[in-house]
């Protein structure tokens, strides 16, 4: 189970799977796009569960050791690409713009 947050989108707002007990339901399923941040503990068998193909080992260890504001994008269209988001707030210090 990855254990850190990743986000899903379905087509439904954005929500946080982290610790579902997957036992219980899939939510990996009907999900058609991932974003997947680094997870230290990201295994190949994740990654294939969640429809990544190829060179998934060589992409486990990318992930564990992704920057910040970097994740795997993975969508139905999107095989699983590195991308690099951009930061939403900046720190305003007093007296600098």
């Amino acid at each position: 189970m990855l254990s850190a947050v990743m986000h899903f989108y379905s087509g439904q707002p954005m929500h946080f799977y982290s610790g579902v007990d997957i036992n219980a339901t899939d939510y990996r399923e009907p999900l058609l796009t991932w974003f997947v941040h680094k997870v230290p503990n990201v295994t190949p068998t994740e990654l294939s569960a969640l429809g990544l193909t190829g060179p998934v080992a060589e992409l486990a260890e990318r992930i564990k050791s992704l920057k910040n504001h970097q994740c795997l994008y993975k969508s139905f269209d999107v095989p699983g690409e590195i991308i690099r988001g951009l930061p939403f707030f900046k720190l305003v210090t007093t007296g600098a713009e």
